[in-house]
């Protein structure tokens, strides 16, 4: 099953930034509805994005979200979920342009057994980002969009 990801925005691209200075941090939040799923687990399930920029090697940190009442339209700088409810789900390694994926089967598989039929997450580009940012194609992209892929 592949599900695309509802991505707060409206450009066919997000934007990653890391910093010291708060003001230029820039984070992309993913939503998945799990709701057409009828197990209770899934034997595999991958995050697929595509980085269109290129980058010095970096990497983004991807954070699992324990709030998934935020949404596309409503989510702002100040009112987004607070990083004490994030939680760990991996990292990604870039160096280039190019699709990359991460197994996010543990966290899917978490929420489905907490009867969590919606999965959200955070991306972050590390500290070290390079300027001005990683842009990344967003659900608005006609063909590159972001999406989860479910197997039994």
């Amino acid at each position: 099953m592949i599900i695309i990801l509802i991505v707060k925005g409206f450009s066919c691209h997000m934007a990653l930034k890391g910093d010291t200075n708060t003001a230029y941090v820039r984070k992309s939040y993913m939503k998945a509805d799990l709701q057409g799923w009828d197990g209770v687990a899934v034997d595999q399930a991958g995050l697929y994005f595509y980085n269109s920029t290129v980058v010095d090697a970096t990497y983004v940190r991807v954070r699992g979200l324990a709030d998934d009442t935020w949404t596309e339209t409503g989510l702002t700088w100040n009112n987004q979920p607070s990083e004490s409810l994030w939680s760990h789900v991996g990292d990604v390694s870039m160096s280039e342009a190019g699709w990359y994926t991460l197994d996010v089967t543990s966290y899917v598989n978490e929420q489905l057994s907490a009867e969590d039929r919606a999965v959200s997450l955070v991306l972050v580009a590390s500290s070290n980002t390079v300027s001005p940012f990683i842009s990344l194609a967003s659900n608005k992209h006609a063909t590159l969009f972001p999406c989860l892929i479910l197997e039994e």
